[in-house]
């Protein structure tokens, strides 16, 4: 199992593109988070806003077409975009998330 995260200043997008994964059965969960303050660089002057995280859990078959929904769906120009491995000590769960999965 693996996680791809990006973040966004828009809970709608994050929204439309969790739906949109989950309609796909490309994932079983995903949970957006809200971020207090984001600070970073941006055209050579320092930032800080609100935004928010979308976790999607799903399984590396599906990895390029998840990526490929948040590249078409994304509001932002330059964004986030990292993927995590998952190592699973609940087979329960692992088994119940796969079952739901095309």
């Amino acid at each position: 199992m693996i996680t791809i995260q990006t973040t966004s200043n828009s809970k709608k997008i994050l929204k439309i593109i969790a739906e949109e994964l989950l309609d796909k059965k490309l994932t079983a969960c995903t949970h957006i988070s809200k971020i207090q303050y984001s600070s970073y660089i941006w055209e050579n002057e320092p930032v800080t806003k609100k935004e928010y995280k979308l976790e999607v859990k799903t399984i590396e078959k599906y990895e390029k077409s998840i990526c490929s929904i948040i590249k078409k769906k994304h509001n932002y120009k330059v964004f986030e975009l990292s993927k995590k491995k998952i190592i699973n000590l609940n087979n329960n769960y692992l088994k119940w998330f796969k079952n739901q999965l095309n």
